[in-house]
Order: C-alpha cells, then sequence, then structure tokens
C-alpha cells in the first residue's frame, strides 16, 4: 500500500470503530477517502469500508473492509498491501498456498473445502476472517476482511410486520415476537454471557419475570447476537431470514407438503421463523394478540425445538425426522392461550366533530383550530407528507405540502371516514390497520353504511360514476369520494380537494352541503 503509515494491521484496526472516531477520521483524510451514508471508499488504494448502525450505538462503525484486485472498466489499481500468502491470484494458487476454513456459495451456502466452484473461501486469522470472492473464472475479485470477536449483530425479528393490525390491538404487541424467541432460547440453552450474570437474566432463567419486561429492560428492545448463546447464531440468521430454501436444502421437498399440513401451513414448508409463528399463533384470531407470557413461550417454543433439533441434525439439507414434527404440533396444541387485547372505549355520538374536521380542510396543521379538533377526534398531528389516522374512531387525514407566502406549509388535504371493520394501509402508522367504524352523521344526514340510491338522494347526481364509487364537486376547491361494499353500501368516504390530476372542475357543482371556508 502506498502510505507507510496505514499498513494491513493499520486498517484491520479500525473494524468495530465508529465513523467520528479519530483514528477513523485520520485515515479518511490519509486515503483521500469519500464518505457516504453506507461506505468509506478510498479508490486509489482499492479500499473499501461497509458503515452499519450497531445495537447500542447511537453512530455507524466500520463492520467490514472490502480490499479490491485490479479492474480495466473502469480503470482501478489493487490494493498493495495484502499480508502473505494472500495474493490477488486465483482460487487453485490460493488454496495451494494456505487451505481455507470455509466454502461456500450463493445456491448451496456452506460447501466443502475441496469445492470446485466455490464462489468465497474463507480463513480464520487472528482476531479476524479474510474471505476471497472469486469471478466466474476463479480468479480473485476481492477480498473482504470482518473482525472475528464475538460483536452486536442485530436480529430484527418483526412477525407483525405484513399483519394487519385490528383496532383491538394492544400497545405493545411488535415487542411480543422479539420478547418470546430471546425468552426461549434463555430457557433452553441458559443466559447469554450478555446476561448471565445479571438480575435480570437470572430471573428471565427462572421464569420470574415476563418476556417483554426482559426484552424492554435488558435488551432495551433490540436483540443482536450478544442475546443468545453463539451456537444458535447461524441457526436464527437463517430461520428468520428465511435463506434454508431451494438448493441450500436439498432433499427436503419430499418432507415440505407433509410438515405443512402437520403445522397448518398453506403453503410447503421453507423453515422459516414468520411462518412458524404464524403456526403457533393464528387461533388467535390475529397475531397482534399474542399475550406476553411464558405460556406463550412454551406454545411457539414447542416448535422451535422441532426445528433446532432438525437443524442440529440435518443442517436442513436432509429429510427430517417427521416425528419431531408431529410431537411438537402436539405439545403446541396442548397449550391454550387467552387473546391478549386492549378495550376499546365507548363511542359517543358528537355530529358536531364532522363540520369541525371538514372546516380544518386547507388550513395548516400549526393553524389553533387544528390542535382541540384533533384532540376531540383522538388524531395525531403530523410532521410530513402522510396519512394519520385514529382507527377506533374510523378516521384518516392527509397533510401535505402546500405554498403560502412563499412558504412551505404542512396542510390538512383530505378528511376520509371508515365503516366497521375496513382496513387501510396508513403510512403515517407505519402500518395497516382495520377501523371501527365513524359514528357520526356525516354531511346531508348521511350515516356510513347508508345505500347507495340515499347517499345520491342526499348529494345529488355524482360528477363521476365508477362500479364502486362516485365523485361529486361542491365547489371548485372541493371533492367529495364515496366508496361501498360489495351490497352497494357507504364503505368510506372522503372530503378534501380534487387532486392535481382532476384540476379546477367547472360549474354547476353539486348541491351537497359542505363547508364553505
Amino acid at each position: 500500500m502506498p502510505s507507510s503509515k496505514l499498513s494491513f494491521n493499520d486498517l484491520v484496526d479500525l473494524l468495530g470503530r465508529p465513523i467520528d472516531a479519530p483514528a477513523v477520521l485520520a485515515m479518511i483524510e490519509a486515503l483521500d477517502a469519500q464518505k457516504s451514508s453506507d461506505y468509506i471508499i478510498a479508490k486509489a488504494f482499492g479500499v473499501e469500508y461497509a458503515l452499519e448502525s450497531q445495537v447500542g450505538s447511537k453512530k455507524k462503525v466500520l463492520v467490514g473492509m472490502f480490499l479490491h484486485g485490479p479492474r480495466d472498466k473502469p480503470k482501478r489499481p489493487p490494493y498493495a498491501g495484502l499480508p502473505a500468502p494472500f495474493a490477488f491470484s486465483t482460487r487453485e494458487q490460493l488454496r495451494d498456498a494456505k487451505q481455507p476454513d470455509e466454502a461456500w456459495t450463493l445456491d448451496e451456502g456452506k460447501v466443502p473445502l475441496t469445492h470446485p466452484a466455490s464462489e468465497r473461501d474463507s480463513w480464520n486469522m487472528d482476531g479476524y476472517t479474510i474471505s476471497a470472492k472469486y469471478r466466474g473464472d476463479a480468479t480473485i475479485s476481492n477480498y473482504y476482511v470482518k473482525q472475528t470477536k464475538v460483536s452486536a449483530e442485530p436480529l430484527l425479528i418483526s412477525p407483525l410486520h405484513f399483519e394487519t393490525q385490528p383496532v383491538d390491538a394492544p400497545p405493545g404487541a411488535d415487542l411480543i415476537g422479539p420478547a418470546l424467541v430471546v425468552a426461549w432460547a434463555t430457557a433452553r440453552f441458559g443466559p447469554s454471557a450478555k446476561h448471565a450474570n445479571t438480575e435480570a437474566g437470572r430471573q428471565l432463567a427462572k421464569r420470574a419475570i415476563s418476556p417483554v419486561t426482559f426484552f424492554e429492560t435488558a435488551c432495551k428492545s433490540e436483540l443482536s447476537t450478544l442475546d443468545f448463546d453463539p451456537k444458535l447464531h447461524e441457526f436464527l440468521h437463517g430461520y428468520i431470514h428465511q435463506v434454508f430454501t431451494g438448493t441450500r436444502a436439498p432433499n427436503r421437498e419430499d418432507t415440505a407438503e407433509l410438515i405443512a399440513k402437520l403445522w397448518g401451513f398453506e403453503e410447503p414448508d421453507t423453515r422459516y421463523f414468520g411462518h412458524d409463528y404464524e403456526a403457533a399463533f393464528r387461533v388467535l384470531g390475529s397475531l397482534y394478540y399474542v399475550p406476553d407470557s411464558w405460556e406463550a413461550v412454551d406454545r411457539l417454543g414447542s416448535l422451535l425445538d422441532a426445528r433446532w433439533a432438525d437443524f442440529e441434525a440435518t443442517g436442513f439439507k436432509q429429510p427430517p425426522d417427521l416425528a419431531r414434527y408431529e410431537a411438537a404440533a402436539k405439545a403446541r396444541d396442548a397449550i391454550t392461550l387467552v387473546p391478549r387485547k386492549k378495550q376499546l372505549a365507548a363511542q359517543t355520538r358528537d355530529d358536531a366533530l364532522t363540520t369541525d374536521l371538514l372546516g380544518l380542510i386547507g388550513k395548516s396543521l400549526k393553524d389553533p383550530a387544528v390542535k382541540p379538533i384533533f384532540a376531540r377526534a383522538g388524531l395525531p398531528i403530523g410532521k410530513r407528507i402522510d396519512e394519520q389516522a385514529n382507527p377506533e374512531l374510523g378516521i384518516v387525514y392527509l397533510g401535505t405540502n402546500t405554498k403560502t407566502d412563499g412558504k412551505s406549509v404542512l396542510i390538512i388535504e383530505y378528511v376520509r371516514f371508515h365503516s366497521t371493520g375496513e382496513s387501510a394501509s396508513v403510512r403515517g402508522l407505519g402500518k395497516s390497520v382495520t377501523f371501527a367504524g365513524y359514528p357520526n352523521a356525516l354531511p346531508g344526514g348521511l350515516m356510513l353504511g347508508a345505500s347507495r340510491a340515499a347517499v345520491v338522494a342526499a348529494y345529488g347526481p355524482p360528477a363521476t360514476v365508477g362500479d364502486n364509487h362516485d365523485l361529486w364537486y361542491p365547489a371548485a376547491n372541493q371533492m367529495i369520494a364515496a366508496s361501498y361494499d360489495a351490497n352497494g353500501n357507504l364503505a368510506n368516504i372522503k372530503f378534501g380537494a380534487p387532486p392535481s390530476w382532476v384540476g379546477t372542475p367547472a360549474p354547476p357543482y353539486s348541491p351537497v352541503g359542505w363547508v364553505t371556508k
């Protein structure tokens, strides 16, 4: 490497350090490196660091280092400071010089060390691992270096990610999934080194605290590899991220449908945590209803035990012992759970709320009139362009930017009212939700659930008629959009400004009563 101040060992020593560490800043200056949100790249020296957020750290750290080989298009010099016997040679030459500790292909995962088409070979050195990545012609494209010491690599367990949130979902439901997994691992294998000598770890091992209490206090509501016995790391990574499929799981096709039938999957088994979580708790009616209890740990744990035993015995590459899966299904079904739900507040009729909410359309979210009306409606005051909602009252609104006196102002563009049981994705909430029906009268004295004929009678002939929706324009800057269910009854209705693609509607306008200011 051209700079004598930064040897290979100096560069390796920067791994694990935060982006603003003095030594990292000195390296960036010495190598004239460019920094982005995810990488530090010194093209002239063939060096590139990968940056990632780490559990417990507010700033990204250097988690790995690429040392690039020569490249003609675009022209780039190779890294020049590799320690012997590593070089930008070929797979065969490198293996002759030093036998790898692990070989890997994209399709199969780990393969025998003599695999002739290995895409990556790795060597465990003193304090770090160095991996050679091969091109199709078996020449070395680059080396990747990472520390071998145990690090806090995040484990993202979110079985509710694609679930629709019911209106009576209890608070903290998103904490249950990861909490149950770390509780199962602790009960099954004992506390990890991180928690072994802590009071919380001892209490969890004795089942003296709830899974969520441990997850919130000891794990700070984030899981990492440090929260688990090291022998679980490979299993959990593949199981959570659904990598034990295809050519990584040969000889499993014949049993995939049998396991699916035993555990109640709709699709053939793919050794995936999200499917198992659903198999454990779908009887509750929603995955949001899973309780924070040791009974829930045991119900899910019966399936996790079978998966772990299968992985230990087969690596998910050979046919499993189906008796394990049969026993797991029986153990799961022997544990009964009570759904955990939030008690909804009784809705109080407040017809004036409709008029007050519609009167806010077009106003800035910082207008003094907004806060008290939103408080009555249980609506959050958004701070960016997003839909926000109160699912318990069936209300959605959109905040959007407009220019006022040359300044960008976040205003209320529309308000939408939903009927009971309707679901919608609300970006401001970051999830799909189910609504309790809006209980108050709409303009014209209508209620949600009214027939299409009743809506037309109240609002006059629509300007636009669709299969299951109607549009009206009460004024040049106002639009009403009604949607109907399969029975032709009013499912939801939106009041707001016409979208930009409509332009300014021409009169005559619909004779429906609405806010004029």
